[in-house]
């Protein structure tokens, strides 16, 4: 039925896939993720036949997860903010072989 508004579960994708990506990009070499836990809060609708961006950003590479935020909002209109979304995310490492990242300085 038509609502008037875009489908939760696309901009649910989109938060994750966009989440899940900048983890990859972050990464010093090429490896899977899979999402272990993700939250999502829906701040206002987002409305159809407007292009919604969405930025992620990496908070944390730990040796086997990592964690990321993504803003979605209207392209058109930045301010204009759809969700916000966080999520927990397991790197793919063969069994015997563990990631070592280097610890920032807080």
């Amino acid at each position: 039925p038509e609502t008037g508004v875009l489908h939760g579960g696309a901009v649910t994708t989109l938060v994750d896939a966009t989440c899940g990506l900048a983890v990859m990009a972050a990464l010093d070499h090429m490896m899977g993720v899979a999402t272990l836990d993700l939250r999502i809060d829906y701040l206002r609708a987002a409305l159809p036949r407007h292009d919604i961006v969405a930025r992620g950003t990496v908070l944390r590479v730990a040796r086997s997860v990592a964690f990321a935020r993504c803003e979605a909002a209207h392209a058109d209109d930045p301010g204009h903010v759809v969700a916000i979304g966080t999520g927990a995310f397991m790197l793919a490492t063969r069994r015997g072989e563990h990631r070592v990242v280097p610890e920032e300085a807080p």
